[in-house]
């Protein structure tokens, strides 16, 4: 507590949610996730107990959502996901993620400035990750 009152009277503005953890996470995916994702996720976290995280931070970000520039390009048959998450809940316990990201397509990607000003103007997406998902590398070098 002290160190992210430090760091807010410094001028740091991240958002520190290392703990946020539940089952509560995956009702995004239940509620509004495609038949097959709501059923396995609603089996594995409501029947089996699992937990999900949720990686809802990057470096700096703090409080502005519309800064985030974690995107997942659509590919047609499936998302490409990349960015940095500063803080990620429950990496080794949970079953699956929520991530806030943006979700753009190949023409919005293809030939955007490196600074990534066009983002704000691209909607925030929640989109649920299983921790199995191929690709994906824990705990430190998430997105890479």
């Amino acid at each position: 507590m002290a160190q992210g009152l430090a760091m807010f009277l410094a001028g740091r503005r991240d958002c520190d949610a290392r703990e946020i953890f539940s089952s509560g996470h995956g009702a995004m995916a239940v509620r509004y996730g495609r038949p097959l994702v709501a059923r396995t996720v609603h089996d594995r976290i409501v029947g089996c107990g699992e937990l999900a995280g949720v990686a809802s931070s990057e470096p700096h970000s703090g409080s502005d959502l519309r800064g985030l520039r974690t995107v997942a390009v659509d590919q047609g048959d499936h998302l490409l996901l990349s960015g940095t998450k500063g803080l990620v809940s429950r990496v080794e316990e949970a079953t699956g993620f929520v991530v806030f990201c943006k979700v753009v397509g190949p023409e919005q990607a293809a030939g955007q400035d490196a600074d990534g000003a066009w983002l704000r103007e691209v909607p925030l997406s929640a989109l649920w990750l299983p921790t199995a998902t191929a690709g994906v590398r824990f705990p430190y070098s998430w997105w890479g």
